[in-house]
């Protein structure tokens, strides 16, 4: 048992023992200390750079190299993705490169997705809305999402009386009610096709022209009613009619339909009244089709189905074709000029109420306008850049 103060004393001794001499703290800075070492290190000299031939130069290379090593390390600052991703091109008015002047700006290139994106982001935190807004009374109810006629009449401004379905009480009222359903059914593709070709052409029949009203718009009260799956089949329905307008309509270069010009104010003979017709051929996409697929894509799902994307690719590339057709005639009518700039006359601000009175809007800023929203809005929604490929090599 040890005695009072001998375990202290002990420990006095213990830390006298195995702290440092001062007279090392006053050593040289570069000379090595030898407590810390246990393997034998070579003195080198300064000019030394050849192959170590031991483990003591080797240790001596090492300790020199180490004192050469900064202090820190800067990093390079963290970018967000799409700033990565998207080229921002110079915005002189004029083709950089290959770039064509009929492209959106490469500053509205990388805005809109994000500005897509956050409003998508934001919907679909209170959709569908609670409680439900009551239904237009001055609308018809909406057609099912499959029937590409009753859409079309319905987004149009068409009556939808003769589409109504009365319910019929008794037993022979529900065979007669399920007799039409099947008698529909087998004529849903003649119909469809019919009123496709009258829909794509512009020139609805005379009975269906004169009872033709406003446009119907996509309010919320009515875009409410639908579901992911049923906005993706109407919007099928779109890429089918701007597909066939472009069908139907006039070659607007019979020269070369394929070509597309990339400077306007090149030398090109006018157009002769025998190749190309004066008069205004119908819009193929009016500006209320342009609220209807923007509203749409608003409430898909952003996790779809290869069928469903699918979809909305063939939709993108309809309003890729749409852009195709308006440049040319827009440089063939000379709507295009030298010095032209999309957006350079300003943008017009189109309602119902405009629409309605025959001001559709069909220059060529707006009609570029409206399907590089439809593109890029794909591309954004649903991670699709390899279509921008194509839009450039479209318009190259």
């Amino acid at each position: 048992m040890p005695r009072p103060g001998q375990q202290a004393a002990r420990r006095k001794r213990a830390r006298v023992s195995t702290t440092p001499d001062p007279s090392t703290n006053r050593e040289e800075q570069g000379s090595p200390n030898p407590r810390a070492r246990c393997l034998p290190v070579a003195d080198l000299p300064a000019d030394f750079d050849g192959m170590p031939e031991n483990g003591a130069q080797y240790l001596a290379m090492v300790m020199r190299n180490n004192e050469e090593l900064p202090w820190s390390t800067r990093m390079e600052g963290w970018t967000p993705a799409v700033e990565n991703e998207t080229e921002v091109r110079p915005d002189n008015g004029q083709p950089a490169g290959r770039r064509h002047m009929a492209l959106p700006q490469g500053s509205w290139e990388v805005l809109f997705p994000l500005h897509f994106q956050n409003y998508r982001k934001n919907l679909a935190e209170s959709w569908p809305p609670s409680p439900p807004l009551s239904y237009p009374q001055e609308y018809p109810p909406l057609p099912e999402a499959n029937r590409r006629s009753e859409w079309y009449m319905f987004i149009n401004g068409y009556p939808m009386e003769q589409h109504a379905k009365p319910l019929q009480r008794g037993t022979k009222g529900k065979e007669k009610a399920l007799e039409l359903t099947e008698e529909e059914v087998m004529n849903e593709g003649a119909n469809d096709s019919q009123n496709a070709q009258e829909g794509a052409s512009g020139k609805p029949s005379a009975e269906l022209k004169g009872n033709r009203g406003k446009h119907r718009e996509p309010l919320v009260s009515v875009v409410q009613g639908l579901n992911s799956n049923e906005a993706v089949r109407i919007l099928s329905h779109f890429a089918h009619w701007l597909t066939e307008s472009i069908t139907q309509l006039p070659t607007p270069f019979p020269t070369s339909p394929e070509l597309l010009p990339t400077q306007p104010d090149g030398p090109m003979d006018p157009p002769s009244p025998a190749s190309s017709s004066t008069a205004r051929p119908p819009n193929p996409f009016p500006p209320h089709y342009a609220q209807w697929i923007l509203a749409l894509l608003m409430i898909v799902d952003s996790h779809l189905s290869g069928g469903q994307i699918s979809t909305l690719r063939d939709l993108a590339r309809a309003a890729m074709r749409v852009a195709g057709w308006r440049w040319i005639r827009g440089v063939v009518v000379r709507d295009v000029n030298e010095g032209w700039k999309l957006g350079g006359q300003g943008w017009r601000l189109v309602t119902a109420s405009t629409e309605n009175e025959g001001g559709e809007e069909e220059n060529v800023d707006e009609m570029l306008a409206r399907c590089w929203v439809v593109v890029h809005a794909v591309v954004a929604g649903w991670a699709q850049r390899d279509l921008l490929d194509d839009l450039e090599n479209l318009f190259k």
